[in-house]
């Protein structure tokens, strides 16, 4: 199954996630992958310690404000939004466009599915929070960023958010490389 969208994950599953993101979490893997403007070096810092701390609800909100500076940043790439750039549900349709006009016909079945998987995921965890009367099951950015949420942030709801920012940051980048952005 899809374990970003998975909730009831068995202890097994943890233990595989922790274990096979041994790589993935290391802070010099990110630096080798994106050391340039999009990657935020001081918050993925604080984001890891807090993770490393068992901090999560804190991790949560850096990796928040990280995801949705990444989302800022891709849409001064393009001219028609560089004036008024979106944020939130806003941030991820603009991502999504910018991300349709860089798909062609030759392209790999993989780069597809990863794009459509990574804005599923964005619009379920900055669904609209319906003045906050009902609290969805997965980790929802305007529950956490706004103090509403009245339950335990996990250890997966952090890896999924990483993960989810991994992705972000990698199409962010495939995006800048991609007609008509690239320059």
């Amino acid at each position: 199954g899809n374990l970003l969208f998975k909730n009831n994950i068995n202890k097994e599953s943890i233990n595989e996630i922790v274990s096979n993101t041994s790589y993935f979490l290391k802070y010099e893997s990110w630096c080798k992958l994106y050391s340039y403007w999009l990657f935020e070096e001081q918050d993925f810092k604080e984001a890891f310690y807090e993770y490393s701390s068992a901090k999560y609800r804190i991790c949560a909100l850096i990796l928040f404000s990280l995801i949705e500076r990444t989302l800022i940043m891709t849409q001064s790439l393009d001219a028609t939004m560089r004036e008024n750039r979106k944020v939130s549900c806003g941030g991820i349709k603009n991502f999504g466009k910018q991300i349709s006009n860089t798909r062609t016909e030759n392209m790999f079945i993989y780069a597809w599915i990863l794009e459509e998987n990574v804005i599923a995921c964005l619009q379920a965890m900055y669904q609209n929070s319906a003045n906050f009367k009902v609290e969805p099951p997965l980790i929802n950015r305007h529950f956490i960023e706004h103090g509403m949420s009245n339950r335990e942030t996990t250890k997966v709801e952090c890896l999924k958010l990483f993960l989810l920012y991994h992705n972000v940051l990698f199409l962010s980048q495939w995006i800048e490389s991609q007609p008509p952005y690239l320059h």
